[in-house]
């Protein structure tokens, strides 16, 4: 649908090329017009004119993108402590030596701890 409004053009102001009614809304700071001198104008100004859309790069620009996960947790919950204040992380059975049987488990009380403790955090 955007890709789609945006090739009609803007429909915030008439006197603005690319204008077109069904085009996209101009929102300062988010859908905007590229203009001579802005970075995205390109060379011998190709761009100019055309609109520019502020745009989510993806997890791959994100340093942790797990550590996000543990913020919407908090957000959601209202609290950055797992619920009944503990939670543990169990890991698959390991066997060590000939008789020595053991599943390591990881306690603890924030969701930030999972993820760093647990390695879930794309290190």
């Amino acid at each position: 649908m955007i890709r789609k409004m945006v090739l009609y053009g803007q429909s915030s102001n008439s006197s603005l090329p690319p204008y077109h009614p069904g085009g996209i809304p101009l929102t300062p700071g988010y859908i905007e017009l590229v203009y001579a001198g802005d970075p995205l104008a390109g060379v011998n100004n190709i761009n100019v004119g055309k609109i520019k859309l502020k745009a989510w790069l993806g997890f791959s620009n994100i340093p942790i993108p797990s550590a996000s996960y543990a913020e919407v947790l908090t957000s959601v919950t209202g609290s950055a402590f797992f619920p009944g204040g503990m939670g543990e992380y169990g890991g698959a059975h390991k066997k060590l030596k000939k008789y020595i049987n053991i599943i390591p488990v990881v306690f603890f009380r924030l969701y930030q701890q999972l993820i760093y403790r647990c390695g879930i955090d794309g290190r």
